[in-house]
């Protein structure tokens, strides 16, 4: 690298990961790939330690492919990275992880690359530049032994950065321009049996138009290395012909309801597509030789999804097409539910029904209701889940949900954050979600667990996820270990240093930054900030959204809080973490730097300091750039780093919690590049404070958080 002070860091376990690639021989080291997608896949096993399981046995890699790329294509012998569930909320058998070593072709590189890790990373083991606007090209090959009768094969891609391209077998199948969200395709008429090729293409140009982060070319001090490419796991798995797509799960403190989605495949309202008639549809639609196809499409006469059963004009009234939908879905469920055809009658309720913790609930009109006799409420201090299976017809799947509620109520005049009917002090951490040598994506997934048991080792309870989404095992691991989530919504649209950071920091927060002026802008943050609510609905440990932070993008703030609380209003909404606050939001949220740490003055909604402290101890052994500093007060020694970090929470902390203050949030979890104002070092193999020196606080805090005489 050019500048002389920035050093390689690697976590343990990614010291692990490249020195299992090296010894199996990077670039010798194709293997026929023994995958399958026709079923053959191992379930994960949700009760092992890290909360996922394997994948299939025999995953063994793939032969190179002999075009224009030189070296590999495949994983490095039997090694798959990131080879665990990557859908913990909606689990299958059938599954096959399709991540190691694929080529990769850029500007400035003709080699392989390990995904699930950007080609920036350490870990992926691309050495030459990343040029952003380029495109970057991705191959592999899968086997296929036998595609399915009558099921379904989709093509799953956890994140990809930015803009991508996905091409199986020479047809393009979808696009997609999301870096932060997953997305997926049905690939069935596109695959065949024996070796089939897999190509991605992607550009990262950084534009501010989408969600981009913390991402910048010129990364330095609170901005960071791009992420490009692939940085999530792609994955295949078979479906049967109707299917369940996506479940939504509304909670309380008392039961569960569930929603079930279907994609399947109707004629006519009323009629049920027999295998016959269907494989004769399949065969005329691969006849055609369709050389594009939307994500999800058979073929436009038979295509249906549940959730878009009620379409609806501008009128109000439903639409032919929605009508039409509405009434092929109900033809869906009576099949499933066995009423109307004899094969139904034959299977009776047992086609469609869910079981909790032994017992059985019926599936109606695709609603579940699900009220235990025995009400466990969920918490980061008992973080209890109640796993459920769903039977819809020949597909089954396994998911989760937990009891709690999330309220505003007010306590001797003052208005408290509320878990399960109690205030609760909310004792956070910001969370980048940035690692040393995999940058978005850790070395393993054990990593996640790994920081958060750290966190509530020391006291913490909350994580702030700062304008990053992370992959499901991160929010799995959260409900089931028991840590909060404070989720943000990824920033796009303009940032300027002086009105956004310096004027607020020293007191200028008065007036209101108004930014991402063109509709176009606005609509990707709106769209991406929806999509994110409804991708991480179902996941317990979220409480609480972040719309805009520091006025980064931020525009009609009020019309975009009422947006979301439009498909969440059962969490906690922040629409402008930091300041330039307008009239809507369930809290008021301060940051503070410089300053000694105060409450803001709206007392009608709860008190949040949503950002402060940012003190820097620098290790230089294990920091990114020995030369540059980043953070907001800096300590010699590693004592004086915990004293003051314990003076910071009893002396100006502690006395704002009883005055009101329901949540803070201290900056962070880890050093980032050139910010070292982390609890852990960037390559989290030192903490600079220990359990025994500062967990008490979180006690002290929760103790100060509860009213007097309990009421």
């Amino acid at each position: 690298m050019a500048n002389p002070g920035i050093q390689q860091l690697l976590t343990v376990e990614g010291e692990e990961l490249l020195n299992r690639i090296k010894g199996q021989g990077k670039e010798n080291s194709a293997a026929t790939d023994k995958n399958t997608v026709a079923g053959t896949g191992a379930a994960a096993d949700e009760k092992t330690a890290a909360g996922t399981g394997s994948a299939a046995d025999g995953n063994t890699g793939a032969d190179a492919v002999t075009d224009e790329y030189n070296g590999p294509t495949e994983s490095a012998g039997d090694f798959i990275p990131w080879d665990v569930y990557p859908r913990p909320q909606l689990r299958r058998d059938s599954y096959t992880c399709l991540n190691g070593m694929w080529k990769f072709r850029s500007l400035n590189n003709d080699c392989g690359i390990l995904v699930p890790f950007c080609p920036e990373s350490l870990l992926s083991t691309v050495e030459g530049e990343i040029e952003y606007g380029e495109t970057l090209r991705y191959e592999r090959q899968f086997t296929l032994e036998k595609k399915p009768g009558t099921g379904r094969i989709i093509l799953h891609f956890g994140a990809v950065s930015r803009e991508a391209c996905v091409v199986v077998n020479g047809i393009e199948v979808c696009r997609n321009n999301n870096a932060y969200l997953p997305f997926s395709v049905d690939i069935t008429e596109a695959v065949k049996s024996g070796v089939n090729t897999l190509c991605v293409e992607v550009e990262n140009n950084l534009s501010t138009k989408y969600p981009y982060g913390k991402q910048k070319k010129d990364r330095g001090g609170m901005w960071y290395t791009p992420c490009s490419g692939i940085w999530q796991t792609v994955w295949m798995e078979t479906v049967p012909q109707i299917y369940i797509k996506s479940l939504k799960i509304d909670v309380d403190d008392k039961a569960a309801d569930i929603v079930v989605n279907l994609e399947g495949n109707a004629v006519m309202p009323g009629e049920i597509m027999t295998a016959e008639t269907y494989a004769l549809k399949q065969k005329e639609s691969s006849d055609k030789t369709v050389q594009k196809a939307g994500e999800g499409t058979v073929s436009g006469d038979i295509y249906l999804t549940s959730d878009r059963a009620s379409k609806r004009d501008r009128s109000g009234k439903t639409d032919e097409n929605g009508k039409a939908r509405a009434g092929a879905l109900k033809a869906l469920w009576n099949f499933l539910s066995g009423s109307g055809n004899a094969e139904g009658k034959a299977g009776g309720k047992n086609r469609m029904y869910a079981v909790c913790e032994g017992k059985e609930y019926p599936v109606v009109d695709g609603k579940i209701h699900i009220e235990p006799e025995e009400k466990h409420l969920w918490s980061p201090e008992d973080p209890y889940l109640y796993n459920v299976t769903i039977y819809m017809g020949e597909d089954t799947v396994e998911t989760y949900f937990a009891l709690r509620k999330l309220e505003i109520k007010e306590f001797g005049g003052i208005k408290r954050l509320c878990l399960n009917g109690k205030p609760y002090f909310f004792n956070a951490l910001l969370d980048q979600g940035y690692f040393s040598d995999g940058l978005y994506t850790p070395a393993v997934p054990a990593l996640y667990e790994q920081d958060i048991t750290r966190m509530k080792a020391l006291g913490f309870n909350t994580l702030r996820k700062h304008i990053k989404v992370e992959p499901e095992q991160f929010y799995y691991d959260c409900d089931r270990l028991g840590m909060v989530v404070f989720q943000d919504m990824v920033n796009n649209g303009v940032y300027n240093y002086v009105l956004d950071t310096v004027f607020p920091n020293f007191g200028l927060r008065g007036f209101d930054r108004i930014e991402n002026g063109r509709p176009s802008v606005r609509k990707n943050f709106r769209e991406a900030m929806i999509a994110t609510v409804k991708h991480l609905y179902n996941h317990p440990c979220i409480c609480y959204w972040t719309v805009f932070n520091e006025g980064w993008g931020q525009f009609d703030a009020d019309g975009a809080f009422k947006v979301l609380k439009k498909y969440d209003t059962s969490r906690f909404a922040d629409a402008t973490s930091g300041w330039f606050k307008r009239k809507e939001s369930d809290v008021e949220s301060l940051h503070i730097y410089f300053k000694k740490l105060f409450l803001g003055s709206d007392r009608e909604r709860p008190q949040v300091i949503s950002e402060f402290g940012g003190y820097v101890y620098k290790n230089n052994e294990h920091s990114f750039n020995k030369l540059n500093t980043y953070g907001y007060k800096i300590y010699a020694t590693r004592s004086d780093f915990v004293a003051g970090l314990r003076k910071l929470y009893e002396e100006e902390l502690l006395p704002l919690v009883k005055q009101g203050l329901c949540a803070a949030v201290y900056t962070q979890v880890s050093d980032v590049e050139d910010e070292t104002n982390g609890i852990l070092t960037y390559d989290r193999r030192v903490s600079k404070v220990e359990p025994e020196q500062f967990a008490d606080i979180g006690a002290k805090l929760q103790a100060a958080v509860a009213p007097e005489n309990g009421d």
